[in-house]
């Protein structure tokens, strides 16, 4: 069973326990991040199935890169190795990529957002910042790591991020990530590349939902 989530054609499917040995990276008070593949170019699956979301178990819906609403698209895979959303300074206009996410109630549980990206080849980290719906979560360092400079290859880090229940509700969310940086051009540093991402809720049924 397939739905659109922000317009654009995602996937619903059953996602069982991360069974890896996260490294936690860094964290604020309301949300826990952390590193769940350093290094690896793997996105979250692109196909799955629903399985009864109501009765506790869980439902992802996953995203495509060019699901980032507001962000630059990088089509070309030369550069990085992958198609990307592209997040650059603020005065751009292409600071802030936004993903929607419908659902019929409130997460029983705390929801799992999982994100794909890289920083770029400048020796600081971007800076950047975490909003669910109108709440900013993290302001800080970029979790991802640094390109490399490299054509074709690149430091694509995937990192897991739980959200506390209170912050999503029903109807439709909004999960923004933004490059902080004021000043700076179009394809120029400090960016901050976005690839796939999911969303694992539990216990509820994810609506589709049009891009607002």
């Amino acid at each position: 069973m397939r739905l659109r989530v922000g317009g654009v054609l995602g996937a619903l499917a059953l996602a069982g326990t991360i069974v890896l040995s996260p490294v936690v990276l860094a964290q604020s008070d309301q949300i826990k991040v952390e590193v769940i593949t350093p290094g690896a170019p793997g996105t979250p699956a692109a196909d799955g199935a629903l399985a009864n979301p109501v009765t506790g178990l869980s439902t992802v819906a996953t995203y495509a890169p060019d699901q980032w609403s507001g962000a630059a698209m990088v089509s070309e895979t030369e550069s990085y190795g992958r198609i990307a959303a592209a997040l650059y300074a603020q005065k751009t206009g292409l600071g802030t990529g936004t993903l929607y996410l419908g659902l019929s109630d409130p997460s029983t549980e705390d929801v799992i957002l999982t994100l794909v990206g890289m920083d770029d080849d400048a020796p600081a980290k971007s800076q950047i910042e975490l909003t669910i719906n109108q709440t900013v979560v993290y302001s800080g360092d970029s979790w991802f790591e640094n390109w490399g400079g490299k054509p074709g290859e690149g430091n694509w880090t995937s990192v897991q991020i739980t959200i506390p229940k209170g912050l999503l509700g029903p109807g439709v969310n909004s999960i923004s990530v933004s490059n902080n940086a004021i000043d700076g051009n179009e394809g120029e540093a400090p960016y901050v590349l976005l690839g796939g991402a999911s969303v694992q809720v539990f216990g509820v049924t994810v609506s589709s939902q049009a891009r607002t």
